[in-house]
């Protein structure tokens, strides 16, 4: 009997020994479990606030590229942006009406800056101008338009961020030949009084506050 109660004893013992060290254990895991949880929670939350984040960024770069791309599109002057491959990615209505041809019309074509720079030197400077060496620096080129007509225009090529080049320009053409009309009328005047064999004196008449004329003073 003795050994009978020894032996129920030590098995109820070993039993309750078993028991705490599993209650331990369970309490051992039950915490990890929960610090587990509550990193994943925070990381949860953190993750969840970067993408709700990364969302407003996104929704602002896009609102921001359709703000840019409305006022690039109707801005008064020329706005475009060619790929290295030589593909027009943006063309502004100003640049349309410029030059007459249509974003559509200049992707048909292989080469489409042979387009507006026929000769291949100026073409191969032009395209290495807006593509890899965009320095933002304003220089006249003479593109011709669809009617075969040569304009002088001041471009300058800008690098985005996203490595995307844009060339903004304006039409000088106008201004241009005015000058060489003024400089040839000039020209003309300076040969006239060159020629003359008599003596011709260029005098200015001077006005009252009415505007009659009170005197005059040599000039040349």
């Amino acid at each position: 009997l003795v050994i009978i109660t020894t032996l129920v004893i030590l098995l109820v013992s070993l039993i309750y020994n078993r028991y705490k060290s599993k209650q331990k254990q369970n309490t051992i895991l039950e915490s990890k479990v929960k610090e587990r949880t509550k990193d994943l929670r925070i990381t949860n939350e953190k993750l969840l606030a970067e993408l709700s984040n990364r969302k407003l960024a996104e929704e602002a770069l896009k609102e921001s590229e359709v703000r840019f791309r409305t006022i690039s599109e109707n801005a008064p002057v020329l706005i475009n942006s060619f790929d290295k491959d030589g593909r027009c990615l943006f063309w502004n209505q100003q640049c349309n009406k410029t030059f007459g041809w249509t974003i559509e019309e200049i992707n048909e074509h292989d080469i489409a800056m042979a387009l507006f720079y026929p000769d291949p030197v100026v073409r191969e400077e032009v395209i290495r101008s807006v593509t890899t060496d965009p320095d933002g620096n304003f220089r006249e080129w003479h593109p011709v338009t669809k009617d075969g007509k040569i304009l002088s225009i001041m471009w300058a090529n800008f690098s985005l961020p996203n490595g995307q080049v844009f060339s903004m320009g304006y039409d000088i053409t106008k201004r241009k030949l005015a000058e060489e009309a003024l400089s040839e009328s000039e020209a003309k005047l300076n040969a006239l009084f060159t020629s003359l064999t008599e003596m011709v004196v260029i005098h200015e008449l001077i006005l009252n506050n009415t505007g009659e004329a009170i005197d005059y003073r040599i000039i040349d």
